[in-house]
């Protein structure tokens, strides 16, 4: 009867346990979402892999918002390497079977927006980011396994979720029918505010396109940054 009695109280302990471990994660998904609601980050910077076979592919985003002289002005830069399209290689010329696309949006005060060096657009807006704009969707209920230690959030997202959980990262045109396995996914924090996502998932091989790896590698910054536009 003692062992029984013991036994009893062994697995009522055991499922306390398990509760309050459940409520302290949770607890810490919370404060991770509402270190996301305040930050505002002046200077972001995306490196992205794209892995086929044994080749990758890479690019950069970078994104920094601050002033020039005394007027509010917001640059955002991207360069990344792809595969050429076919119609591409088709005249006299010969090219590579790859290529790097690169441009620029940029916004001044008083001048408006223009991209790739272009006119401005007296119309445009500043697209630097609000308190709140990178913030992912951190539903609970969504995210697999999710641990917290030292100011890190690490869990997996199921394909399903992958837009609604990670939209503002890895693009509302993410298809995740292509995505067989759960996503990987960490979040950093300085205690107060967001420094840094990397997201990792595999795009699933079909017949016509082999299995991509990527990774996407994002730091948010908040110092005051002195900016320059790109001509």
């Amino acid at each position: 009867m003692k062992k029984i009695i013991a036994l009893i109280l062994a697995l009522t302990c055991s499922i306390a346990l398990f509760s309050c471990e459940k409520e302290g994660i949770e607890s810490d998904v919370k404060n991770v979402a509402s270190m996301y609601a305040s930050s505002a980050p002046t200077k972001i910077v995306a490196t992205v892999k794209n892995t086929v076979g044994t080749r990758v592919y890479e690019g950069e985003h970078v994104l920094v918002t601050g002033k020039i002289g005394d007027k509010v002005a917001t640059v955002y830069t991207y360069w990344y390497e792809e595969i050429r399209g076919v119609e591409e290689g088709s005249d006299s010329e010969i090219l590579g079977p790859e290529k790097t696309v690169e441009g620029s949006l940029e916004y001044l005060e008083d001048s408006g927006l223009r991209e790739n060096g272009g006119k401005w657009d007296d119309e445009g807006y500043n697209f630097a980011p609000a308190a709140g704009a990178i913030a992912i969707n951190l539903k609970f209920s969504s995210l697999i396994n999710p641990k917290y230690e030292n100011n890190v959030l690490t869990f997996e997202v199921a394909p399903a979720n992958a837009v609604d959980v990670l939209g503002v990262i890895v693009g509302e045109d993410l298809d995740e029918n292509a995505i067989t396995e759960n996503i990987s996914v960490t979040v950093k924090n300085a205690g107060s505010v967001i420094t840094g996502i990397t997201v990792a998932y595999t795009i699933a091989q079909t017949d016509d396109y082999p299995s991509v790896v990527t990774t996407i590698d994002v730091v948010y910054t908040y110092d005051l940054e002195k900016i320059t536009l790109t001509k």
